[in-house]
């Protein structure tokens, strides 16, 4: 398995985590941002349930969730409902801080091999 498999596998396993447990979405947050995500449709989604919560949304139904999904346009940047629903059906709460910690580790090695390069390409 290559990096970009695991960042794949470690990104929609935070986003899965989330979508079963939004709670979960305030340990995630101290370790990762929107932009960490390489999967631009699952960045959108983390940010979003991140609105909803600070809104005070109640997102412990799936349906509120699936709902706000829908309604904030974002079940298409993520494949649609069918997806949505099999990323909730996937999920294995409770892993998340885990999980966080590794998008952000992949996403801090992608800022610094960019950094590097840019060097490089000015030298």
């Amino acid at each position: 398995m290559n990096d970009r498999d695991t960042t794949n596998q470690c990104e929609e396993a935070l986003i899965c985590g989330i979508l079963k447990r939004p709670s979960d979405y305030f340990e995630a947050a101290d370790w990762v941002r929107q932009s960490d995500f390489t999967n631009v449709g699952y960045g959108a989604l983390y940010a979003a349930i991140g609105e909803m919560t600070r809104e005070g949304i109640n997102l412990s139904k799936d349906r509120v969730l699936a709902n706000e999904i829908i309604r904030r346009g974002l079940a298409d940047r993520v494949g649609g409902m069918k997806e949505i629903v099999r990323l909730i059906a996937d999920a294995v709460p409770g892993h998340v801080r885990y999980y966080a910690e590794q998008v952000a580790k992949h996403s801090q090695r992608r800022r610094v091999v960019d950094a590097v390069v840019k060097v490089i390409q000015e030298i």
